[in-house]
């Protein structure tokens, strides 16, 4: 039975003392480094932490967690995404009187239109290039994720497969991008 599989199971089981002593012994060193590294502390760490390992326990046993997916990779994902998520929160709360001048509002809006125009026609030309694709480029640019980190999360053979796919999925959007008029003109627009 591999790794996931145990673990898992413990979680079904309700025997589950061992496999959390073994992923708080694993993982949460990892994801203190993480929210160390990003502006938090070692108490951050494992409230984020602890907060991840509830997420993923209620999906495990509530049948939402996908089994094909890497356990540990995800769970780390989710604590990381968590740290996130608190991070920005806590940097608006903390700008919250720092509101723009009116006039300052007015081009706020507009780069808040222009924004939205620009991820309605990023999302369509995302649209277009395939699932693998689509999960690749947002792991890698939107999360921040390393390739390494990728071949664990989709489960790639080797890192070689995860490099070839991910210089043919940016091979493949740069066609696209190239190929589609608004985007074309979205660039001229709005440089």
């Amino acid at each position: 039975m591999d790794r996931n599989s145990q673990i898992l199971t413990a979680f079904k089981s309700g025997d589950h003392k061992k496999i959390l002593k073994d992923l708080y012994k694993t993982l949460l060193p990892k994801v203190q480094r993480y929210v160390r590294a990003n502006s938090g502390n070692e108490d951050d760490g494992n409230d984020i932490f602890q907060d991840a390992v509830m997420i993923v326990y209620k999906q495990i046993m509530s049948n939402q967690f996908d089994t094909n997916i890497h356990l540990e990779a995800y769970l780390f994902t989710v604590a990381k995404n968590r740290w996130i998520n608190k991070a920005k929160r806590d940097a608006k709360i903390k700008a919250v009187d720092e509101l723009p001048e009116p006039e300052q509002l007015n081009d706020s809006i507009f780069d808040l239109l222009v924004t939205k125009e620009r991820e309605h026609i990023i999302q369509s030309v995302l649209g277009n290039i395939g699932e693998q694709c689509k999960k690749l480029l947002h792991l890698i640019f939107y999360q921040g994720y390393s390739l390494a980190e990728v071949t664990e999360i989709m489960k790639f053979t080797s890192a070689e497969v995860a490099h070839t796919t991910h210089y043919r999925c940016k091979k493949k959007l740069k066609t696209l991008v190239g190929e589609n008029v608004e985007f074309k003109k979205m660039l001229m627009n709005h440089g």
